[in-house]
């Protein structure tokens, strides 16, 4: 009889270690299954950014059939330039305003 006992006592101790396994896999599982939503969602994303960027090269190439490749560099070159210029005089302006801003304080 007590060797039944004690090996209900180990058949109930090795159940509650494998309850317990099967517990942690299982919230494993469910963390997992999260992950994979989770970068399904950024695959789509993705996806939508790919096609809007291949539908921005397929115009470009379209612009330099139009126009010549050499027209099109020329223009993104005085683009890239006037960006330059822009940022330049936008920091200046930042300057003065903080200046202006100081001097107002400081008075």
């Amino acid at each position: 009889m007590k060797k039944v006992a004690n090996m209900i006592q180990e058949l109930y101790s090795k159940y509650l270690e494998l309850k317990s396994k099967n517990q942690k896999l299982s919230d494993r599982n469910i963390d997992l299954e999260n992950r994979v939503d989770r970068l399904r969602e950024e695959v789509s994303v993705i996806k939508e950014e790919n096609a809007a960027l291949l539908n921005v090269t397929y115009d470009m190439d379209r612009v330099v059939a139009v126009l010549g490749e050499n027209k099109v560099k020329e223009a993104i070159e005085v683009a890239k330039h006037l960006e330059q210029a822009n940022a330049k005089q936008k920091t200046k302006k930042r300057r003065i305003a903080s200046c202006i801003i100081q001097s107002v304080e400081s008075k």
